[in-house]
């Protein structure tokens, strides 16, 4: 009895260390198979990581090429892909804050200087725009200008020839019409209306200018007046005054 007790008793501790060492053995496996699967899960992460490391300073060489290109509101767009990216490869705020301040004071320093640039060019163009403005208008000033004198000179001209040819009805009109502001204006050789008319022994002419206030004793450059024009001329002063 005491035998097959004791026998029964070892065969039972047996299938114990027995079922205990498969008990090990299979937590050994579920062991290895977590340690197999983080490893893979880790590996994976790594390479995920990595991928989005590579995107990361891919999309910060893109930001550079926009900004090159004046582009900012794309570098703009492409530097907070490139932020995502780094947070996405396991990159921490400080990290991410140090890997992008370069291309942050880029956009703004460029941006800075390409607004200024345009607002140089615009004040550029606004102010040769001004001077070509300014220019027109001087032309244009200059060309009326130069109508009027010569419209001043034609009548000037009018006006003289009215007189040398005894067209008092025309001088009339001129006086009338203020076409002529000084009726004692002068030729290029320094004779008035009044003298071409005396000289030429035109008498209504004469009266017309003396009516229009012209001095009776207005002197051409050799000092000679109307009447001395007409007594030059052949008129008689007792038979035919000029007054």
């Amino acid at each position: 009895m005491h035998k097959a007790a004791r026998k029964a008793e070892e065969e039972r501790r047996a299938a114990e260390a027995v079922e205990e060492q498969r008990r090990k053995e299979k937590e050994h496996a579920r062991r290895v198979q977590e340690d197999l699967e983080r490893a893979f899960r880790d590996e994976q992460l790594r390479q995920e990581r990595a991928v989005h490391m590579e995107e990361a300073l891919r999309l910060c060489a893109d930001c550079e090429k926009a900004i090159e290109k004046k582009q900012f509101s794309n570098a703009t767009t492409i530097l907070a892909s490139a932020l995502q990216a780094f947070g996405k490869a396991g990159i921490d705020d400080d990290e991410r804050e140090l890997q992008t301040r370069g291309l942050r004071h880029s956009i703004a320093q460029r941006q800075a200087e390409h607004l200024k640039a345009l607002r140089d060019e615009e004040d550029r163009l606004r102010k040769l725009q001004s001077e070509k403005l300014l220019r027109e208008h001087d032309k244009a000033k200059e060309k009326i200008e130069r109508e009027q004198l010569a419209a001043e000179l034609e009548v000037q001209k009018l006006w003289f020839s009215a007189a040398a040819e005894g067209k008092y009805k025309k001088l009339e009109s001129f006086l009338e019409k203020q076409s002529i502001s000084d009726p004692d204006l002068r030729d290029e050789k320094g004779a008035a209306a009044i003298h071409l008319a005396a000289a030429a022994g035109h008498k209504k002419c004469v009266r017309t200018l003396l009516r229009a206030n012209v001095p009776v004793d207005s002197q051409n450059r050799e000092g000679m007046t109307s009447l001395h024009l007409a007594l030059a001329g052949g008129m008689n002063s007792q038979k035919y005054s000029l007054y």
